[in-house]
This record gives C-alpha cells, sequence and structure tokens, in this order.
C-alpha cells in the first residue's frame, strides 16, 4: 500500500515537472536573447549594405483593396494591451485583418503577436521605433525594418513582404530602399484618423477636438454607404483603448453591411511572407552577425523589450541549458521505474 502512495506521488510530481520544465524553456528562449531597446534609434549592420548600393526601384505603393465590396480593416502600432479585445471580435465574426506592428511592441507583447499570426491575420512591418522615414539615413531605415522583420520572423516563422510606413511618410529615396528590400509598400485610403482618440476626453467642457468617437463613426457610416470602387484600405490603430474599442465596432458594421473583409495580401493576390530579399540576410549562416549589435535583457516591464535574437545579453544571469533541465526530468523517470521495479518485487514477495 505504501508502495503504491509513493508511485502516485512521484507520478504527480513528475508531471508538475515536466509542465515546469516546458513553461521555463519557453520563458528561457525569450529571457535569454537580445534585441534594442526602445525609444532609441536601432543599430545598423554591415550585413545589410546590400541594400544600399545599386539602383532603387520606385514602383507604386498599395492604396487600395479590390472592388466596392471589398474592404481591407488594418490595424497600426500594436500589439498592446487591447490587441486580444479586439482579436477575440474577429475570431468572433470569422474574418482576417493585417496588423502593421512595432517591433519594440512586438518585443513587449510577443505572445498577443504570435496569438494574431496563429489566427490567421496578416502581420506587416510598421518599424521599430515609428519614426517618420524620410528623416532617417538609408542605415537608419534598413535598421528599422531589419530588426522589426527579425522579431516577427523569430516569433511566428515568417518574414513579412508588407510594409506601411509609419504616419504614411515616404518619399522617392524611402520607396527605393524599402522596395530594394523586396517589400511591399502598404497606405490607405481612408482614414479614421483614430489615433487622435487617445487625448479625448469626454468630460471636458466647449472641447475643440476635432475627432471623437461621434465623428469616426460618421466616417465609417460614409464610406458603408458610398464606397469607392477600387474598394476600400482602413487605417485603424489598435494600440489605445478607445482607438482599439472603435475599431471593433468598425469591423462589426462593415462585416453586418456585407462587405468581403480581407487582408491586404488577399486583396492584392501575393504572398503575405517570405518573398523578400530579407529572408536571405536571416540565412543561418550569416544570421550571426545580428547578435554584434547592442542589446538590452528582455523583462516584463513595458518600458524594456522582450528578447528574441540569437545573442545573449551580457547582463542576464546564467541559466540550465534545456540539456540539463531535460537531464533531470530524465533522472526522474528513471527514478519513478526503479520505484515500479521495487514495488513489483515486494509484491511478490508478500505474496509468497
Amino acid at each position: 500500500m505504501l508502495c503504491r502512495s509513493l508511485l502516485v506521488l512521484l507520478a504527480g510530481l513528475l508531471l508538475v515537472q515536466a509542465h515546469g520544465v516546458d513553461l521555463s524553456l519557453q520563458k528561457r528562449q525569450v529571457a535569454a536573447k537580445s534585441y534594442p531597446p526602445c525609444g532609441t534609434s536601432p543599430p545598423f549592420d554591415p550585413a545589410w549594405s546590400t541594400f544600399l548600393s545599386g539602383a532603387l526601384d520606385t514602383g507604386a505603393d498599395i492604396t487600395a483593396c479590390g472592388n466596392s465590396k471589398t474592404w481591407s480593416l488594418t490595424y497600426d502600432d500594436g500589439p498592446s494591451e487591447y490587441t486580444p479585445g479586439l482579436l477575440d471580435q474577429l475570431d468572433t465574426v470569422g474574418v482576417k485583418t493585417t496588423f502593421f506592428v512595432i517591433g519594440c511592441n512586438v518585443a513587449n507583447n510577443p505572445s498577443i503577436l504570435r496569438r494574431a499570426y496563429q489566427a490567421g491575420h496578416q502581420i506587416g512591418i510598421h518599424t521599430w521605433t515609428h519614426p517618420s522615414l524620410p528623416k532617417l539615413t538609408s542605415e537608419q531605415i534598413v535598421a528599422e525594418i531589419m530588426w522589426t522583420a527579425k522579431i516577427i520572423r523569430d516569433i511566428t516563422g515568417q518574414t513579412p513582404t508588407y510594409m506601411r510606413p509609419p504616419y504614411g511618410d515616404i518619399d522617392a529615396r524611402v520607396r527605393g530602399l524599402l522596395h530594394k528590400m523586396g517589400l511591399k509598400v502598404v497606405i490607405w485610403n481612408r482614414d479614421t484618423d483614430d489615433w487622435e482618440l487617445q487625448t479625448f476626453n469626454p468630460n471636458a467642457q466647449n472641447s475643440s477636438q476635432v475627432v471623437t468617437p461621434t465623428s469616426v463613426r460618421a466616417s465609417i457610416s460614409s464610406w458603408i454607404a458610398s464606397p469607392p470602387a477600387e474598394g476600400i484600405i482602413s487605417l485603424e490603430h489598435d494600440l489605445f483603448q478607445l482607438p482599439a474599442q472603435i475599431a471593433g465596432e468598425t469591423l462589426q458594421r462593415v462585416s453586418m453591411a456585407g462587405f468581403n473583409i480581407n487582408t491586404v495580401a488577399s486583396c492584392v493576390g501575393t504572398a503575405p511572407y517570405n518573398n523578400t530579399a530579407i529572408e536571405v540576410i536571416f540565412n543561418p549562416a550569416i544570421a550571426s552577425s545580428l547578435s554584434k549589435a547592442p542589446s538590452t535583457t528582455a523583462s516584463a516591464s513595458a518600458n524594456s523589450t522582450a528578447t528574441l535574437t540569437a545573442s545573449k545579453s551580457p547582463s542576464s544571469s546564467p541559466s540550465p541549458s534545456a540539456g540539463s533541465i531535460r537531464a533531470s526530468l530524465d533522472w526522474s523517470i528513471i527514478g519513478t521505474i526503479a520505484l515500479v521495479l521495487l514495488c513489483s518485487q515486494l509484491d511478490v514477495s508478500n505474496a509468497f
């Protein structure tokens, strides 16, 4: 009887340990890797110099989606704590949309990005720190794109083909660099201006704010009533609470109006991932060059960056390797087997 009790106890502990190993490994996979800090321009790696030479292609931007009954809802600046609520509503309606994400925000919310990707939504690049690209050097532009592409790839396994420049700011030089990197540039033809709602105060007296929830809803109503012949790519945001809430309302209204809601890639009819020159840079043979850039260690703080590249931060404390953790689990299994054999032997002895 004692043997059986010990076996039950040991089996329970083994299950707990196995679960703990799984969670521990997942946490270490994030914590042991590093990315540039938020708030400053990310470093340029010489391995990316290939994008700076040669002629630049200044092809057209994507601004529309199919036909008058097609609508591509796009969300910028996330992921944030408000993105899951929007994802819940997208799940309920059963449609796919496009998220243009900021690398720094991805670093702080990797699980939210993973959920959006696994749900079938398109993930696009929106730079690492959300700068106006025409104001940057070419090296800075490439670095903003590469670090964002890298963190998206590390989380999803995919390198985005589509990107949106912050504020929609773009010129011939920026466009040429982005196209040389193999990226498709997406703008919009309908702007909700919902980002201004982050400062909306419903209790303010005599407010001079032009953009309000009422004005955003009125814009959506007019677009639903008179859509352009080339279809709609609308700009919304999921970084702040009120814009994300209005975005959820817009989703419901556009769906109920009978529009075909698509990702931008579906509108254009090309693959959303891995059709870029960036993928060559991420070849394992040369990916180690990314580890030379200065970085920070991940933390749970909203002001720090979760880290997902191959280099370990100098400030991070050493932790057991995956092999040593699994070895510990293996010895637990061996101990369990030994106890089973011992109990079996005792049962046989007692039978005589």
